[in-house]
C-alpha cells in the first residue's frame, strides 16, 4: 500500500498546470474579426459596432488557443 502512495505522490509532483495565456498584440491586430467566429468563449468580441474594434477580454478566455492560427496577422499568441 505504501508502495502505490508512493509512486502517485511522484506523479503528482510531475504534473505542471497550463502556464501559456493567450495574448492579443494590439498593434498587429487589423481589425479583420476572422477570430470571432472562432472564440467559443466570446473572449474576442466586438463591443462597439460603430468603431468595430475587436475587443479581448482576458477574463473570458479559455485558454483554448483556436484564434492562433485564425489570425492572419499574428496578432494572437501564446505568451512565451
Amino acid at each position: 500500500m505504501e508502495e502505490a502512495y508512493t509512486r502517485s505522490r511522484d506523479v503528482d509532483d510531475t504534473i505542471q498546470p497550463l502556464k501559456k495565456w493567450v495574448l492579443q498584440d494590439k498593434q498587429k491586430c487589423m481589425q479583420c474579426s476572422a477570430c470571432i467566429a472562432h472564440c467559443p468563449s466570446q473572449a474576442l468580441h466586438i463591443k462597439d459596432r460603430r468603431t468595430m474594434i475587436v475587443e479581448f477580454e482576458k477574463e473570458w478566455c479559455i485558454q483554448c488557443g483556436a484564434c492562433i492560427p485564425l489570425c492572419p496577422f499574428g496578432a494572437m499568441s501564446f505568451d512565451p
